[in-house]
């Protein structure tokens, strides 16, 4: 939900750029309607944003497997599973 909700602010603000700085004239014969053009730039940032929330959500889980991993490596004896493992 949090991430449809960014994705509509972006958008909004993305139409208020637009409707500030419009394209010149010449650009926008060779360019889509601007209800495609909106449709288009709005599939674009929710593929995007899913994109960069799967990228950050397998790091966090990378980190936590190497936790789980550490753990079931050392089994009894858990005196180096803080330990840093760039170390």
């Amino acid at each position: 939900m949090v991430l449809i909700r960014v994705a509509r602010q972006v958008w909004v603000l993305g139409q208020k750029y637009h409707a500030l700085y419009p394209r010149s004239r010449s650009r926008k014969s060779f360019s889509m309607s601007q209800s495609e053009d909106a449709s288009h730039n709005l599939k674009n940032l929710i593929i995007l944003s899913l994109c960069q929330a799967l990228f950050f959500s397998g790091r966090t889980l990378t980190f936590f497997a190497a936790a789980l991993v550490a753990i079931a490596m050392l089994g009894d004896n858990l005196i180096f599973a803080t330990a840093p493992v760039t170390a």
